[in-house]
């Protein structure tokens, strides 16, 4: 039996995140950051007859296009 299950635990930190004063790593900034997003199949079983992704690489800030015939 753990002995820390049911005892109150101290958060040194409690403060500082109920008063807005604590720092997160999503408020630390990275140089260089790019963020992805996966987009998956609508259908459960089919098959690509084409891809068409001009207008996602067209759009601002978009750095690459990632599909199956582009990942190698």
């Amino acid at each position: 039996m753990n002995p820390i299950i049911g005892e109150s635990l101290d958060r040194v930190d409690g403060t500082l995140k109920a008063t807005g004063g604590a720092r997160y790593s999503a408020e630390t900034p990275i140089p260089d950051l790019v963020h992805a997003v996966l987009i998956g199949s609508m259908i459960a079983n089919g098959q690509i007859q084409a891809i068409d992704t001009q207008a996602a690489e067209a759009a601002p800030c978009v750095l690459a296009v990632l599909t199956r015939l582009t990942a190698n």
